[in-house]
């Protein structure tokens, strides 16, 4: 349990350090996002972790903006974080990055990506990468 408290604490504070650029997560802001095929957080769990699933092929650059899917992933990390079996078993993320192209790389810059990356390992989601 100490576990749990202290990773949702480390959470909210790297959050709090980052007020302007987590200021947007709602749903209006990342509806884009949220609806295309790139988030799914499977039913079945994975050494008692919740498991969420990012693709990048499913994300069309003239459509949603980086910030768009950053967005998305907090508002997501924000609906999970709070309930009890994500905080004892924690969250485990697969981004898989077939279709990554530098259409994607130029929608964002190095500021954006650095601080997303900050946000998660913070929270200390365990994160594999797969191409």
């Amino acid at each position: 349990m100490e576990k749990a408290l202290e990773a949702v604490q480390k959470y909210y504070a790297c959050v709090y350090r980052n007020l302007d650029f987590v200021e947007g997560i709602k749903p209006s802001n990342c509806a884009g996002a949220l609806n295309t095929r790139c988030f799914t957080i499977l039913k079945n769990k994975f050494n008692g972790a919740t498991v969420a699933v990012a693709r990048i092929k499913y994300w069309k650059t003239k459509d949603h903006e980086l910030r768009e899917f950053q967005l998305a992933a907090l508002f997501l990390a924000e609906q999970y974080t709070p309930k009890p079996e994500v905080q004892e078993g924690g969250i485990s993320a697969i981004l898989d990055l077939e279709g990554l192209a530098f259409e994607h790389a130029w929608r964002g810059s190095v500021k954006e990506i650095r601080r997303t990356l900050q946000v998660a390992l913070v929270s200390g989601v365990m994160i594999s990468v797969f191409r």
